[in-house]
Order: C-alpha cells, then structure tokens, then sequence
C-alpha cells in the first residue's frame, strides 16, 4: 500500500503571511454547502492552527435585476456580453470582483445539468442547455479568466439533478459535459491555464457508478437526496457535510499555491525534502542547508491534524495511515515557507 504525501513545508515569521481573499459566487445548492459543510468554520481553524489568513465571503450571484440563473450561458452574457454592471453587486463585472479577491469560485445549479439534445455546432449566444453551447460558453469564460491572470478561479462541476427530475439521456449528458471540462477544456488548445482550478463537485454528490443499485449513472446519489419521494434536486445535510470540507480544503490548497507563486519562498529551505514518496513508511525528512528546531504536523485530506511532533525529528512512520493524500506541515518561529 503506498501512501501519497503533499509536502507542505510551513515556517512561521510575522512578515511574511498567508493572506487571501476568496469571493464564492452561487446560489442555493452552493449556500448548503457553504453553511452545512462549515466551509467558514473549516478555514478559521485551519488559519488558528497554522498561522494563515485565508478570508472568504460568499454571495448570491448572479442575483437581481438578473434572473435567478447561473449556468454557462449566465456566466458568458454578464462577463463576456457586457451584460453586468459594477454598480450592482448581483451583476458586478468580472474584472471588477477581481479587484477586490485573490481567489474567485463561481458555479451552477443543478437545473444546469439538464442538458438536452441540439445543433452539433453550437450557438455561444443561446441560452438553451446543450453541450454543444456549453462548451463555446466555457472556452469563451476561459479566455475571459486568462485574461485575468493575477487573480485565480475555482471553477465546480455541475450539480446533479435528481433521478426523479432527469431521466439518463440528459444525466449521460450533464456526466459527459463534466469529463470534457475536467480532462479537455484545459488542455485543448495547448495553452497554459495555471490560475484555473477545477474543484469536482459533480463526482462527489452524483451516481457515478454505470448501474447504481438506485436510479442512473450521473443522477444525485440516491443516499444524498433530500427526499426519495419527490424531485428536490437540492443535495441534503449529509452531502453538504461530505462536500464541505473538501471544498474548503480545495480553497486552502489554491491559496498556499497563490503563496509558492510568490517567490517568497526562503533559499534556505528550497532543498528541504520528505522522501521516499509515495511511501508505505517510514519517510525522511532532509534539508541540506540548514538545521533547525522543528514542529511536525501532517494533516489529511479531509483538513483533520493525524500526526503532531515537537522535536527535530527527522524521519517519520506513517506506515500505519491510511492510503491517500496527506499534507507535512513544518514550522518553528522564525519564517514561514510554503514548498508543495
């Protein structure tokens, strides 16, 4: 069994620190799991226990005199059509929210995985839901974002609807629309995209699975339906609490990216390593240039501390942990590096 290790290499000073701002733009399904989910909650504790400043607000968006709409469409006709104005937060322009926030999320809601059937070609300034559509839409937002490139976007998957608010031709559509943006949009025109960041919403919270023992491949998890008696596609408190953390770890991990991107990184730490990895354990920790006092704290991909050390150590048995990622974060008073 190999376990991954994300090295995350944290030195506490107090003239350098991790300070982002994060705007998350959505809507109903996106507030559940913001406040079921203790997104806030999660950041908070992360930045007490590691001395960071990560801040995040959320906003109804788009919102009035809008329509109550946030699909591929939505998006391209306020940022890209010129239909939004700075002068209401509700349709505020996407350069202008950039002033403001390091770190942009936006997404759908789930009526925007009812994709039908329609013209192979494609139409950017239709509103219907096709793939076809959606995809000018997206490479058009990604244009858009690129242009932007001091400021970094989370970008989610689609919502799944429910079994009983799809059927399987529109749910295999919505399944197909996310593989696109997760495996091709990105890399189809051989450019490069580093301030874009997909957080996949969609394969968390959908019957991802070809024959489910409940509805259809790409519907909502029948276990996260709100009801199994009526087509509410909202996904329920043990989804949002599933979907949470992991997304408020994604926002960490974009941010302390944001960070290394810096160059504020100390060449006194550049060569310090944790290795072999992946690793079954034990792992060794090494820096070539210099000893120091450490503390050691390996955390894992839920954003739940494992493993805390007070010592100089310099070699770590994790044999014991489950597979998956898992995050080293070594720190003492004098600096703050992030190395990832």
């Amino acid at each position: 069994m190999k376990i991954f290790l994300s090295v995350i290499i944290l030195f506490l000073t107090t003239t350098i620190a991790i300070g982002q701002t994060v705007i998350f733009l959505h809507h109903s399904t996106g507030s559940n799991v913001y406040n079921e989910g203790n997104v806030s909650d999660f950041i908070n504790d992360y930045n007490t226990e590691n001395g960071t400043d990560i801040q995040i607000q959320k906003r109804s968006y788009p919102n009035t005199p809008y329509p109550w709409q946030n699909y591929p469409y939505d998006y391209w006709n306020l940022w890209i059509n010129n239909e939004c104005n700075n002068n209401n937060s509700g349709i505020e322009c996407l350069e202008s929210i950039a002033t403001s926030y390091d770190i942009i999320a936006w997404k759908h809601c789930f009526p925007g995985a009812g994709i039908k059937d329609g013209n192979a070609e494609g139409d950017i300034s239709s509103s219907i839901k096709t793939l076809a559509n959606y995809k000018l839409q997206y490479r058009a937002l990604r244009d858009k974002m690129d242009e932007l490139s001091d400021t970094h976007f989370v970008v989610w998957t689609l919502a799944p609807l429910h079994r009983l608010a799809t059927n399987r031709q529109d749910a295999t559509r919505a399944g197909e629309f996310v593989e696109w943006v997760k495996n091709q949009w990105l890399n189809e025109d051989g450019k490069d995209h580093q301030n874009i960041h997909i957080f996949d919403f969609f394969c968390i919270v959908a019957q991802t699975e070809e024959n489910p023992d409940h509805g259809f491949q790409y519907a909502l998890k029948y276990d996260f339906e709100r009801s199994h008696d009526d087509s509410d596609s909202h996904p329920n408190t043990i989804a949002n609490e599933t979907a949470g953390p992991l997304f408020a770890q994604f926002i960490i991990d974009v941010a302390l990216d944001l960070v290394l991107s810096t160059g504020l990184i100390d060449s006194r730490y550049e060569k310090l390593e944790a290795y072999p990895n992946p690793t079954s354990g034990p792992i060794s920790i090494i820096n070539e240039n210099i000893q120091i006092q450490t503390k050691i704290v390996v955390y894992n991909s839920f954003g739940q501390k494992v493993l805390e050390k007070d010592s100089d150590v310099t070699e770590l048995n994790i044999s014991e942990f489950s597979e998956g990622i898992y995050y080293l974060i070594v720190g003492n008073k004098v600096l703050k590096v992030v190395k990832k």
